[in-house]
């Protein structure tokens, strides 16, 4: 209202595509043949099926996974992606490792574009994986956000570490179902976990030194049980377009937020212990197009917290179904 004309805004193509210019689809035929004559792979185009055989394997050009495929990479397989190298895949995948031949995906020179899983149809499953020093991947017809994304397509990760990352968010998972547990996230530069439009739940977990948000849910629908969040460069938790997440038995500490909850989201927390941060729990609108948000706490602990309830004056904190008083947002929060 007021403006004297309309304003035209392009939305961007989905699904996700490649543009011609990451690569195309007989120079990827290429390189998977390449990569099977070197060894390195197995392709059973009957079964559909690509397997990535035990070894140390550098891999210096993208590569995508097409789709009907399902990829198996072997237990102490270490996929070193350098001069800004990436896996894609359209099929599900299969990170098969073990405690003692884990399946590493890592980058030695720092350009390594990580993976990102697109529409697979079926369930992925990620289990005793090391992500190291990888970075999202870029010439695609938009930038991923993740140095490792899962979209569109439901994933299991468990005992999983995602260590140094150069990207806006180290995991990212949209509109997927997902079961994390067991699992690490350790100095990322950016957010930890992304989660846009998902279901799942996060358990028995770590989040230690978040360049940004530990974990970040944007409408979505999900459970955190037994997680440690540890060192938040802003939030430990940041809910947000009308997410529904309970988090349970878990601890927040060293956050400049611990927990905040925006935009017509509502959260549960029971059994959480949150200290050493500027702002304990924070409710409040920040886009137009949402409303307030609402916390409901049972058995909570707070020890050395700045601000302990901060909000604004359409949303609630309830503390054992009782209101608390909300000091102002308006300064504190960014």
């Amino acid at each position: 209202p007021g403006l004297k004309a309309p304003i035209l805004a392009r939305i961007d193509a989905y699904p996700l595509v490649f543009s011609s210019d990451f690569i195309s689809q007989d120079e990827n035929q290429g390189r998977l043949a390449e990569l099977a004559e070197k060894g390195i792979l197995k392709i059973d185009d009957n079964g559909m099926q690509i397997t990535v055989k035990p070894g140390k394997w550098v891999i210096e050009e993208s590569i995508v996974f097409p789709k009907g495929y399902k990829t198996t990479v072997s237990p102490g397989s270490e996929l070193i992606l350098n001069n800004g190298a990436a896996i894609v895949s359209y099929g599900a995948v299969a990170l098969n490792g073990t405690v003692k031949m884990p399946v590493i995906l890592r980058s030695t020179d720092g350009t390594g574009q990580g993976l990102a899983v697109i529409s697979a149809g079926n369930q992925s499953r990620l289990s005793h994986v090391i992500f190291d020093n990888l970075t999202a991947i870029a010439r695609i017809n938009r930038k991923l956000t993740g140095a490792v994304t899962f979209y569109e397509s439901n994933v299991t990760i468990d005992h999983v570490k995602f260590i140094d990352n150069h990207s806006e968010d180290y995991l990212n998972i949209v509109r997927s179902q997902f079961d994390i547990r067991n699992s690490a996230f350790i100095n990322s530069s950016g957010d930890a976990l992304d989660v846009d439009f998902g279901r799942g739940k996060i358990s028995q977990s770590r989040f230690e030194s978040c360049g940004n948000d530990c974990i970040d849910f944007a409408g979505s629908r999900a459970e955190v049980y037994d997680t440690v969040i540890m060192g938040a460069g802003d939030k430990g938790v940041s809910i947000g377009e009308k997410s529904r997440v309970k988090i349970t038995q878990s601890t927040i500490s060293q956050a400049n937020l611990a927990l905040a909850c925006k935009d017509t989201s509502k959260a549960l927390v029971e059994k959480v212990q949150i200290s050493d941060s500027k702002i304990g729990l924070a409710v409040y609108q920040k886009k137009p197009e949402f409303g307030g948000a609402h916390i409901y706490t049972n058995n909570m602990a707070m020890t050395n917290v700045g601000n302990e309830y901060v909000g604004d004056a359409k949303s609630g904190i309830f503390d054992n179904n009782q209101a608390v008083d909300l000091l102002a947002a308006k300064g504190l929060i960014q």
